[in-house]
C-alpha cells in the first residue's frame, strides 16, 4: 500500500469503529430494556410492552454513549490542549452576537434542508417513510419527557463528542477541511441505520463537521444539532399542517442568506455576550 494513503485507511477505519461501537451500545442498552421488560412482566403478572421503554432505552443509550465518549475525549483531547497551554474553551470562541447568529440561522436552514429531503424521499419511498414515522414516535414516546430530553439534549452532545469530537479532531492529521467534512458525514449518516434519516443526515453532519473544523471546537456543532434536534421535535407539536416543498426552499435559502449575510457584512465589531 502506499505510504501515505495508511494514515488516511487509519483514520476510516476508526471512522467505522467509532460507529460500531457507538451501535453496540445501542444494542446492550435495547438489551437491558428487553430485560427490564421480562422481570416487569413476570413480577406484576402484566404485559409492560417493550415498546413503552424504547425512549428510556434510547436515553440510556445516548448517556453511555456520552460518558464513554466523553472521557475519550477528555482525555486525548482537552486535557491534553490544556497541559500543553493551547485549549481554549469552545463557548467563549462563539460568546458574541455574530457567531451565534450566524450559527442559529445555519441551524434553521439545515431543519428546513432536511424536510425538503425528507418530503421527496418519503415520496420515492413510502413505506420506508413510515417505518420512519413510526420509529420516531417509538423513540419520541409520542413528546414524553424522556423521549424530548435524549432528542434534544443529550443525542446532540453524545453524537458531537464522537463524530466532530474524536472523528474530526482525528481526520484533521491526515484530511483537510473537505475530507473531514465528507467522512465525518458519511459516518453520521450511515450510524442513523435508516433511510430517510441516514440520507439527510449526511449533509448535516457535513455542516455540522464544517463548524468544529472552522471553529476548532465541538460547541458550536453541538449548539447546531440541539437547535436543528428541537425544531424537529417541537415544530411538528406547534404547527399540525405540512408545508409545500416551494415554502421549505424558500425558507431554507432565506436561512442560508441571512447566515452569509451575518457572517460576512453584520457585526463588524463583535459584541461579546456577558
Amino acid at each position: 500500500m502506499n505510504q501515505s494513503l495508511k494514515p488516511k485507511m487509519k483514520t476510516i477505519l476508526f471512522a467505522a469503529l467509532l460507529i460500531v461501537l457507538m451501535l453496540a451500545i445501542q444494542v446492550i442498552a435495547g438489551v437491558f430494556a428487553g430485560v427490564a421488560v421480562s422481570l416487569g412482566t413476570v413480577l406484576t403478572g402484566n404485559n409492560l410492552g417493550y415498546e413503552s421503554l424504547i425512549p428510556l432505552s434510547v436515553l440510556l443509550s445516548q448517556m453511555a454513549c456520552l460518558i464513554i465518549f466523553g472521557i475519550w475525549y477528555y482525555a486525548k483531547y482537552v486535557k491534553k490542549d490544556k497541559n500543553e497551554g493551547v485549549y481554549e474553551s469552545g463557548l467563549k470562541k462563539i460568546s458574541n452576537f455574530k457567531d451565534l447568529a450566524f450559527i442559529i440561522a445555519l441551524s434553521v436552514a439545515g431543519f428546513f434542508f432536511a424536510n425538503i429531503v425528507s418530503q421527496i424521499e418519503v415520496a420515492v419511498m413510502p413505506e420506508a417513510g413510515k417505518e420512519f414515522e413510526s420509529m420516531m414516535e417509538s423513540v419520541l414516546g409520542n413528546g414524553s419527557i424522556i423521549g424530548v430530553i435524549s432528542a434534544a439534549l443529550i443525542a446532540p452532545i453524545s453524537e458531537e463528542i464522537v463524530f466532530r469530537g474524536l472523528l474530526v479532531r482525528n481526520a484533521k492529521k491526515v484530511f483537510g477541511l473537505i475530507g473531514c467534512m465528507v467522512l465525518s458525514g458519511i459516518a453520521f449518516g450511515i450510524v442513523h441505520l435508516n433511510p430517510i434519516q441516514s440520507i439527510y443526515a449526511i449533509p448535516l453532519g457535513m455542516l455540522l463537521a464544517y463548524l468544529a473544523y472552522m471553529y476548532n471546537s465541538i460547541i458550536p456543532a453541538i449548539l447546531l444539532h440541539m437547535i436543528n434536534n428541537s425544531l424537529s421535535v417541537f415544530f411538528p407539536m406547534i404547527y399540525h399542517g405540512e408545508f409545500s416543498y416551494i415554502i421549505y426552499i424558500l425558507l431554507c435559502v432565506v436561512f442560508i442568506a441571512f447566515a452569509v449575510v451575518i457572517k460576512k457584512f453584520l457585526f463588524k465589531k463583535e459584541l461579546v455576550v456577558s
